[in-house]
């Protein structure tokens, strides 16, 4: 049985992630930018909830927040230094970075297997509907729609 306060915060901690991954969600595919104004609140709020819900989880929710940036960020350097362009942008080091902070570490080989399949189905229909490839497809979606889901299959 959970405890009451236990119940409470996770609903409150859980409308939070979803609320703002899904602002972040929206506005990465409205102009390709995930701000920092939402960004990193998203990743300190994951690291507090840890501390309010389950302590013994903090360590891996800080694990999860370092390996997710460093994971795209040396994505992005192994792209940059094959094709001389940038294949990823920031904002989405620092999405992933708290999708860590609040699923922790082991959940990110699967958000980013599940974001990465997602981004390539949708490239696939466009391509289809619009009859050429997409020159920029936003990441930040995929990402978001995968960790919340990740986050609730944990729950």
């Amino acid at each position: 049985m959970i405890p009451e306060t236990l119940n409470g915060t996770l609903l409150v901690g859980t409308l939070f992630y979803f609320s703002f991954a899904t602002c972040l969600a929206i506005t990465d595919y409205r102009t390709g930018l995930l701000p920092d104004k939402l960004t990193l609140p998203l990743l300190w709020l994951g690291l507090i909830f840890h501390t309010w819900t389950n302590s013994d989880k903090l360590t891996d929710a800080i694990y999860g927040a370092v390996c997710g940036y460093l994971a795209l960020w040396l994505l992005f350097w192994c792209f940059f230094c094959l094709s001389k362009r940038e294949g990823l942008g920031y904002g989405d080091f620092k999405l992933l970075a708290a999708i860590g902070a609040w699923n922790g570490w082991q959940s990110l080989p699967l958000v980013l297997i599940i974001a990465s399949t997602t981004g390539i189905v949708a490239c696939m229909v466009l391509r289809i509907i619009q009859k050429k490839w997409p020159a920029q497809l936003p990441f930040g979606p995929c990402l978001a729609a995968a960790g919340c889901g990740e986050f609730i299959w944990q729950i």
